[in-house]
């Protein structure tokens, strides 16, 4: 009965269905002159298409192998800059200055106000 699932099984499995997960590594992990196991996961969600290729790589190394997986990834566009610019052909300079005059005038008798309620009035 070594192969019966236990407690921490079942509930890693009742999370893979429940969150609709697959896992990619099916081959054993680890490998000893006695043993095989499997003790590495990469899980994705069931859905997704952008899976190219997953897999173990025995090295030799250790016990324990290499787990990969590879995923298509796209690269986002850059966002595109606005640039607002303005037409001086017809340019009016001292209207440009009364314009400026006015602003700051309006937004300077804000500040006369001792109750700002008052001060839109």
């Amino acid at each position: 009965m070594a192969n019966s699932p236990t407690h921490h099984t079942k509930r890693l499995s009742d999370l893979i269905n429940e969150f609709q997960l697959k896992q990619h590594i099916t081959s054993p992990t680890r490998i000893t002159t006695t043993s095989k196991t499997l003790i590495d996961i990469i899980m994705t969600k069931a859905s997704d298409t952008k899976i190219i290729d997953s897999g173990v790589i025995h090295l030799g190394l250790s016990d324990h192998s290499l787990v990969y997986i590879c995923r298509k990834v796209g690269i986002p566009r850059a966002e595109p800059k606005i640039v607002e610019t303005r037409q001086f052909k017809y340019f009016n300079s001292s209207a440009f200055q009364y314009d400026l005059k006015m602003a700051f005038q309006n937004h300077y008798n804000l500040y006369n106000y001792a109750d700002p309620n008052h001060a839109w009035e």
